[in-house]
C-alpha cells in the first residue's frame, strides 16, 4: 500500500528539480489573463539588468546548477527585451547544459522566432494557448483580436520553420 501523507493532508508537494534553477528575468506581461494574479500583483513590474543576470548564472553554475527554467511566475519571458541575448549567453556557457521556458507566444516577431532555431541548448519551449478561437482567447486573456492573430502568425512561423 502506498501512503501519500501530503495528499491525505490536502497539500501539494512539487519536488525541486535537481540542478535546475528558475531564473525570472522579467515580471512584465502583455496579457491580463482572468486566471492569473498579474493584474493584482503589488510587487514591481521589472526587468533584470545584464549584470545581475550574469552574476546569477555564474553563481548558479558555481553551486552546481546546469539547467535553467526561464519562465516568469507572472509575466511573459518575451517581455524581456534582452531575452535572446540572454539565451545566447546561456547557449555559449560551457557549464550550462540546457534551458527552457513557457510563453504565451504573442510577443516575438518572425526574426526572433528564427533566432530560436540557432540555440543549441534550448531544451523545451512550451506555448500556452488560452481559448480555442478568437472570441475565447480575447475573453480569457482580456486582450485584443490583433494579439490573437499575432499568436496565430507566430505559430505559423514556428510550424513553417
Amino acid at each position: 500500500m502506498v501512503c501519500n501523507t501530503n495528499a491525505q493532508l490536502g497539500r501539494e508537494f512539487i519536488p525541486a528539480q535537481r540542478y535546475t534553477l528558475c531564473l525570472e528575468t522579467s515580471s512584465v506581461c502583455n496579457l491580463k489573463c482572468r486566471f492569473c494574479a498579474y493584474t493584482k500583483k503589488q510587487s514591481p513590474k521589472v526587468r533584470m539588468s545584464d549584470a545581475l543576470f550574469h552574476t546569477c548564472v555564474e553563481q548558479a553554475v558555481d553551486m552546481g546548477y546546469s539547467r535553467f527554467q526561464m519562465t516568469p511566475l507572472t509575466g511573459d519571458v518575451f517581455m524581456d527585451p534582452k531575452l535572446l541575448e540572454r539565451l545566447e549567453y546561456l547557449d555559449s556557457h560551457p557549464q550550462v547544459e540546457s534551458y527552457e521556458f513557457f510563453t504565451n507566444f504573442t510577443i516575438p516577431d518572425a526574426e526572433k522566432i528564427e533566432r530560436l532555431f540557432g540555440l543549441k541548448k534550448l531544451r523545451q519551449l512550451v506555448v500556452s494557448i488560452y481559448g480555442h478561437d478568437q472570441e475565447s482567447f480575447v475573453a480569457i486573456a482580456q486582450s485584443e483580436p490583433k494579439v490573437y492573430h499575432r499568436l496565430l502568425a507566430n505559430l505559423d512561423s514556428l510550424y513553417d520553420r
